[in-house]
């Protein structure tokens, strides 16, 4: 807790001072607050939030556990970033609801995803600072994730999109693992889905239902049995073979069918 502490004064300090800005957050659908026309920013090394109203100690928060986190996900995916990952920090989610990010956006409150465009990723305030901090790691998870996949040119995402597709287990899979290790509570949650339908003792059909603990089971395994280096690898080169198959095989010695036994 000393530690914690010791940390978040350190990080307040690095902080820059707000900056009022123009964006667009907000500003295209109906609203019942004036709020969304005037933002401000705090930034870091590897973070930028943004923040409106009465957002500043949430914006602040928010930066503090991004760069609290950001170096443990960064190690696992053994990826580096040039650009400053954006968070965008909206005070309840029916303010994240009346904001502009798009009409087939995933709201946290059915979803429990975090809202991800390029290398900008959104997230509300419910009251319970948990909840924040695990929208907070599985969004940086999910940016991670995109540019070791996709890129970050537009170029790069376009093609690598087209050409590299990926069971929904995989990706949602990796993010979970990345964000939050694999505990007693997962445990039970895999043992209780296994124990209630007989079918789910197929991979597959586990994964087709329930991806997000499906996927995290199969990474934890992966690492647990060939090593944690074996993740950013596998990743790696699924990019560059497209293939899932080829991927599994030339870095596990093991194709995909293989380890779904």
């Amino acid at each position: 807790m000393r530690k914690l502490l010791v940390l978040f004064l350190l990080l307040s300090t690095t902080i820059l001072l707000s900056q009022s800005i123009n964006t667009d957050f907000g500003k295209n659908r109906v609203q019942f607050t004036d709020d969304f026309n005037s933002w401000d920013k705090y930034e870091t090394e590897n973070f930028v939030t943004y923040w409106y109203g009465k957002g500043k100690m949430l914006g602040k928060t928010v930066l503090q556990y991004a760069e609290l986190d950001h170096t443990d996900i960064q190690d696992i995916l053994e990826h580096r970033m040039n650009d400053k990952i954006q968070i965008i920090v909206y005070l309840d989610v029916t303010d994240f609801k009346q904001s502009n990010i798009g009409t087939e956006d995933i709201f946290g409150s059915t979803t429990g995803k975090t809202k991800i465009v390029g290398n900008k990723m959104f997230v509300y305030f419910d009251g319970n600072h948990s909840h924040l901090r695990k929208q907070i790691r599985e969004g940086i998870a999910r940016v991670y994730l995109n540019a070791i996949l996709f890129g970050s040119s537009i170029q790069e995402i376009v093609q690598n999109a087209v050409l590299l597709k990926l069971p929904e287990w995989y990706k949602e899979g990796i993010v979970k693992y990345a964000a939050q290790p694999w505990d007693n509570e997962f445990d039970d949650e895999l043992r209780d889905l296994l124990e209630s339908n007989s079918k789910y003792s197929n991979f597959e059909k586990l994964a087709d239902s329930h991806p997000e603990i499906a996927g995290h089971s199969m990474w934890y395994y992966i690492d647990q049995n060939y090593g944690r280096l074996s993740i950013s690898n596998l990743l790696y080169f699924a990019r560059l073979s497209s293939n899932l198959d080829n991927s599994f095989g030339y870095v596990l010695n093991s194709n995909y069918k293989q380890l779904q036994r």
